[in-house]
């Protein structure tokens, strides 16, 4: 058709009914950019900075962000993928990889692969630093992670440790010991008799 929106195959009320509100270009009726624009827009400029810059992790965390709210679980992990090869010792790609093989693939081994390698990266970057100093979310993210995965696989006894681990750095010591006593009572209830 004459204006190149693909739409003469439709009829002409639908095609204007389907177009109502946006454009082609990920923008709404007021030239405001959707999200799924957004993600259009930013995906080139992250993946030409991590081109520009493979060390930069936060351009693949990033990235895989946006991939992943665009439903583009695939390309996502490529990208995390791509990225862990410029940065093996990534706790950060290392953590994302786990949430995908976790919520994608429903594969919680792969899961708690990466995140006991984030673990074990995160410990030797992080624990030679002054504490003020060390990023204290990515290890509690990791061990919240690792400790929910252990108690919906009936590992309670891990789960209980990597609790009791993050309740060293965590401000809601409470709850924490709450979950743990409940993980006792369950690792108890399912002890061999």
């Amino acid at each position: 058709d004459e204006d190149g929106d693909g739409d003469e195959d439709r009829e002409p009320g639908r095609a204007a009914a389907e177009g109502a509100g946006s454009n082609h270009a990920g923008h709404d009726a007021n030239g405001a950019t959707s999200g799924a624009g957004r993600a259009r827009e930013i995906l080139p400029w992250l993946k030409l900075s991590a081109s520009l810059d493979p060390q930069r992790v936060q351009t693949y965390v990033v990235g895989a962000f946006f991939l992943r709210n665009m439903g583009k679980d695939e390309q996502a992990e490529i990208f995390l993928r791509e990225g862990l090869r410029e940065n093996p010792a990534s706790h950060e790609i290392l953590t994302e990889l786990g949430k995908l093989c976790l919520d994608q693939h429903k594969d919680p081994a792969r899961a708690r692969n990466f995140w006991e390698a984030g673990l074990r990266h995160w410990k030797a970057q992080e624990l030679g630093k002054p504490e003020d100093q060390r990023n204290t979310l990515a290890y509690a993210t990791l061990l919240g992670n690792l400790a929910k995965l252990e108690e919906s696989q009936g590992r309670f006894t891990r789960a209980i440790d990597y609790l009791t681990e993050l309740k060293g750095v965590s401000p809601n010591k409470e709850a924490l010991t709450r979950w743990i006593s409940e993980l006792q009572g369950r690792a108890a209830g399912a002890a061999p008799r």
